[in-house]
């Protein structure tokens, strides 16, 4: 017998709910496989920030594997989705400002001397996405901390002010191969859980 089950949660509970589908029609099992099922939806906007010379190609395996889950609409990265011609600063900022989830790109020179200078200067276009997300407050973005190629998460006091807020923040670890997929499926379900939550009660 072959039984198919499509689903839109988190793989721990569709590991519950296939073990009780199992015990409920009386058939066993040995070995069966977890299938991402795509959850397109256009209102949700998930933002990748990241530095081109610290984690650029990895970035780059991350939106790809988003993609197919999430749909192209719903996933933004500059050098992909800007056109030719456009200003990138009014595009990036309306982005910053609309998004659910940023996803803040920490490779092993995140934190190098030049890196950390950038991040205090306020021009520097990393930083101005860090604090215009922290700055809506967690109610409305969830910003994500993806810790990859071994680095570590930084300190508050590595942080500039205005970005100490991200030191704080569960971060989703991703090794290289043969980690990597496993890895990120962890941050699949991060994002997941983010988009499908009921938004917080106004206030009476």
């Amino acid at each position: 017998m072959t039984i198919e089950i499509r689903f839109t949660l988190p793989e721990a509970k569709a590991f519950q709910l296939i073990a009780l589908a199992v015990e409920q029609l009386g058939v066993e099992y040995r070995e069966f496989e977890i299938r991402e099922i795509p959850v397109h939806d256009p209102d949700k906007l998930i933002f990748i920030n990241y530095r081109r010379d610290d984690t650029r190609d990895v970035c780059g395996r991350i939106y790809d594997y988003l993609l197919p889950i999430f749909g192209k609409a719903s996933v933004f990265r500059d050098m992909e989705d800007i056109p030719a011609g456009v200003d990138f600063r009014t595009v990036i900022e309306s982005r910053v400002t609309a998004c659910d989830v940023m996803l803040v790109m920490i490779g092993p020179s995140w934190l190098s001397e030049i890196n950390k200078a950038r991040l205090g200067d306020e021009d520097d276009y990393v930083r101005f996405e860090i604090k215009a997300a922290l700055d809506r407050g967690e109610d409305q973005v969830a910003v994500i901390p993806v810790v990859v190629n071994g680095a570590t998460m930084p300190k508050e006091e590595d942080l500039p002010f205005g970005l100490r807020n991200l030191a704080t923040r569960n971060a989703v670890f991703i090794d290289p191969d043969p980690d990597f997929r496993s890895d990120i499926k962890k941050l699949v379900t991060a994002i997941q859980e983010r988009l499908t939550a009921q938004p917080p009660a106004a206030s009476t």
